[in-house]
């Protein structure tokens, strides 16, 4: 299962990976994968929130709280999208502004 260090250094090779393809000229797979280490970047910054240290495993069990947590701030988030950047934004953006601090994100 992996943990919030195993998501710190899968961000890290996916930003290096699409840089690697965006330098060869490989633009889509490029853009895809610095989309994905922004999407990696917002799922850890949630967790952090939260209180999760690095060695903490961040499982299905896990998700689906972070889901049960969406739905309560009213941020609808179909089965599908655990991947999906704006549900991962409104999360932490939901928490950000549950915690009365000021909106970053419109």
């Amino acid at each position: 299962m992996p943990t919030l260090s195993d998501f710190e250094r899968a961000r890290t090779e996916r930003l290096w990976d699409g840089v690697s393809l965006w330098c060869d000229r490989r633009s889509q797979g490029g853009i895809y994968l610095v989309g994905y280490h922004a999407e990696i970047t917002l799922k850890m910054a949630y967790f952090r929130w939260k209180g999760f240290l690095s060695h903490q495993v961040i499982d299905l069990p896990q998700m689906n709280l972070a889901r049960a947590n969406a739905k309560r701030l009213g941020i609808i988030t179909p089965r599908e999208s655990y991947h999906i950047h704006h549900i991962n934004k409104a999360m932490v953006a939901a928490n950000w502004i549950d915690l009365n601090y000021p909106r970053l994100f419109s």
